[in-house]
């Protein structure tokens, strides 16, 4: 398993708990959908897992993660760029003021070498041919939609075994969800595993194997995306009801 999360619990400030017993796999080459309702804890995880936890004042309290085989609780967000997990925030976070290529270059700061580097750019450069043409403009002047594929190429410049995502089809008009969807899956199909948290939930279960469902910043179901679309219970959660944590899993 690439990645192995158990249990655990994470607090901002000492006082706020926003996950109390979060757990979750990602296979190696698989795409896991974490899906929830407001305030479930889908962005504090995703935070925990590439070490940008500190930043907003959080902290793990309980809880492993395990990543390519070792623990990674406790590492900093530079060291798991290096061990191979690049985050795209909600937001998409793109440093406005400097060109395309620039915020390219950034994300390849951290990529194994010059030659990984090179590929990774025409494989970015491939996947969203738009940031070619647009490679000397200010990201800040790129539209909603470019700005999320620049925020996608340049955690890939980072040659990364897992991508994070955080919400990458808010905000962006139907045609570009789209076109984010199929780059996700093309993503994949090149080996890199993802954890995609995604208020759309159609197309959330439409790119992913299997589901994680977190309420109030507990894991209460998992399973196969299929299952857990045909289940009725993501329904519930999504229009807001509780769900009830003992309810069984889904088998996995």
């Amino acid at each position: 398993m690439l990645l192995h999360v158990d249990s655990l619990a994470v607090t901002y400030g000492g006082a706020v708990q926003a996950l109390r017993g979060a757990s979750v796999d990602v296979p190696a080459a698989g795409v896991v959908a974490l899906l929830g309702n407001n305030g479930a804890g889908k962005t504090t995880l995703l935070r925990a897992l590439s070490g940008t936890l500190p930043l907003h004042g959080g902290r793990v309290v309980v809880g492993t993660v395990s990543f390519d085989g070792r623990s990674s609780v406790g590492m900093s967000a530079a060291t798991l760029v290096r061990a191979g997990i690049s985050h795209v925030p909600e937001g998409r976070r793109v440093f406005p003021g400097m060109t395309v290529e620039d915020n390219l270059r950034a994300g390849g700061l951290a990529a194994p070498g010059p030659r990984q580097r090179a590929q990774a750019r025409t494989r970015v450069l491939d996947l969203f041919p738009v940031l070619a043409d647009r490679r000397r403009q200010p990201a800040g002047l790129l539209s909603g939609g470019e700005q999320q594929m620049l925020a996608i190429g340049r955690a890939l410049m980072a040659c990364p075994k897992l991508l994070l995502l955080d919400e990458p089809s808010l905000g962006l008009a139907p045609l570009m969800v789209q076109r984010v969807a199929q780059a996700i899956r093309d993503i994949n199909a090149s080996g890199t595993a993802i954890a995609l948290v995604e208020q759309n939930a159609q197309m959330a279960l439409s790119l992913a194997q299997k589901v994680v469902v977190l309420d109030v910043g507990q894991t209460v179901l998992t399973g196969l995306a299929a299952e857990v679309a045909a289940g009725g219970m993501l329904e519930e959660l999504l229009l807001g009801r509780p769900v009830d944590p003992t309810t069984p899993k889904a088998a996995s």
